[in-house]
């Protein structure tokens, strides 16, 4: 198998690295981590000072956590019930690791004993998603309930787990929060459209509501490509600056009884008025945008590739692997782009609080990569032999 990388640097599973000759993580120090063994992999978090990374699993009830300093395991956290974790998060001052759950529990566990902590039982459905205020005193977790596809934004004291407000989403879905730099407001998108049918039946972009009194102070409605098409938001996050939003989102255009294409799409948007400053992707590939930079200045981004040409069993084709950029949000210019080794879909992309390090999940193994350069600096998981 040859691949055409076409300036793309690659991370390949050791096997193709020595097949393909690919560069791994020569210039990595001794304190960059040798792979362990693990399970199909999730997602991960940092703690905000970096001490910590926090790792979940496709199929395993459990979070491994990780001392960054030396790679050690700290601790190994399960759940109740064999209830799969979406999302992790972690406290202000790092003393306390919260997990959204599939059963829509919200567990949480002290790092300095490893002994769990009190649940935060919304009774709402899936948990899906966590944010933390920027003072770090307030915990937010959405919830949504698949029967009817209705969400509820729950907020929570973070030193005592009490609940302190409830937002009902009236127009449809809500798919992801963001707290605003200063903390005053939260965005949440969301989009009405009724999955099994495919129908369009309201807003689909962004809604702005004060923290403080809960009421809605603006709302953003996602671009469209297409007229005819039928919008879904999800990525969103705010720029530094606090004036502009970031907005991810796709469109299904029926074009036969059979389904259609979905368009997938990131914006940067002016917060007051709505008005696109910036396309920076529209296809209809995979885009899915990961995060910001600590500094405020990369944008993380998943992509799939345009087509590459391989040899396989003697046949010459194409094949399509995602890509993770990463864009300066001051130029809108990729700075660097790495791909995934082929038969592997990167999942989750996570940069360190000291700027220096992505985490970077494929389904079968956990990689870390230079910022500045995209440079693999050490795999952490593989699940070897899993497909």
């Amino acid at each position: 198998m040859i691949w055409k990388l076409a300036n793309a640097k690659q991370f390949c599973p050791p096997l193709l690295a020595l097949i393909l000759g690919c560069v791994t993580s020569a210039n990595a120090s001794a304190a960059e981590p040798e792979p362990i063994l693990g399970e199909r992999l999730r997602n991960t978090s940092y703690s905000r000072d970096g001490k910590y990374l926090a790792v979940t699993y496709n199929e395993e009830p459990k979070i491994t956590l990780f001392d960054t300093a030396t790679w050690m395991v700290v601790h190994t956290f399960e759940t109740k019930k064999r209830d799969l974790v979406f999302h992790t998060l972690f406290s202000a001052d790092g003393g306390t690791l919260y997990a959204s759950t599939y059963g829509g529990v919200i567990r949480m566990w002290d790092i300095a004993t490893g002994k769990p902590g009190v649940d935060l039982d919304a009774r709402a459905g899936y948990a899906s998603a966590l944010a933390i205020s920027p003072d770090g005193k307030t915990l937010v977790s959405l919830h949504t309930i698949q029967a009817d596809e209705s969400s509820t934004v729950h907020f929570w004291d973070g030193a005592t787990g009490k609940s302190k407000r409830i937002l009902s989403s009236e127009d449809g879905n809500v798919s992801r929060i963001a707290y605003s730099p200063d903390g005053k407001t939260l965005a949440t998108t969301c989009y009405a459209t009724e999955p099994l049918r495919r129908v369009d039946k309201g807003f689909t972009g962004v809604i702005e509501r004060s923290v403080e009194t809960g009421k809605e102070i603006r709302r953003v409605a996602q671009p469209k490509l297409k007229e005819e098409a039928i919008g879904s938001a999800g990525y969103v996050g705010y720029l530094p600056d606090g004036k502009r939003l970031i907005l991810g989102g796709q469109e299904f255009v029926r074009t036969s009884r059979a389904g259609g294409p979905v368009f997938q799409s990131l914006w940067v948007l002016d917060r007051e008025s709505g008005k696109v400053l910036k396309t920076l992707a529209e296809s209809e590939d995979d885009c899915a945008a990961q995060g910001l930079s600590p500094d405020g200045k990369g944008l993380y981004v998943i992509h799939r590739s345009e087509p590459i040409q391989i040899v396989e069993f003697g046949k010459i084709g194409e094949k399509r692997v995602h890509e993770l950029r990463r864009w300066n949000t001051e130029t809108w210019k990729v700075e660097w782009t790495v791909r995934s080794g082929f038969g592997q879909s990167l999942m989750h992309a996570v940069p360190s609080p000291d700027g220096k390090r992505i985490a970077v999940t494929e389904l079968n193994m956990l990689r870390l990569l230079d910022a500045k350069t995209g440079e693999l600096r050490g795999r952490l998981i593989e699940a070897p032999g899993r497909k």
